[in-house]
């Protein structure tokens, strides 16, 4: 339910969690990983969070992050639940496509 929070944060007030940025980041790929402690549910969670930076947060804000994001998710690819790997395909579209400052 805290990442589910991060989530509508990312959404609603990305201002505050660009401030906290290089911190969240680590912490969501820490919980896209495989283990015995982390459930489908916080895997996808985290796969969707992540995958909501690229289009609230600033891209100066983001673009640090981008390469260390790409390499985590890409570990998500081979996870052994279809849906799992379906979220990260998503969310590494979503990075993928993050080039740039978004035109006004």
């Amino acid at each position: 339910s805290t990442i589910d929070t991060f989530y509508l944060i990312a959404l609603e007030a990305p201002h505050i969690i660009s401030e906290h940025i290089s911190t969240v980041i680590p912490l969501m790929l820490s919980f896209i990983q495989s283990t015995n402690e982390n459930t489908m549910r916080v895997r996808i969670s985290s796969l969707q969070c992540l995958g909501a930076f690229p289009d609230t947060i600033p891209f100066d804000v983001l673009y640090p992050f981008k390469s260390k994001v790409l390499k985590g998710v890409g570990n998500a690819l081979d996870d052994k639940k279809r849906l799992v790997r379906k979220e990260a395909v998503d969310c590494r579209s979503r990075w993928f496509l993050f080039t740039g400052p978004k035109p006004n």
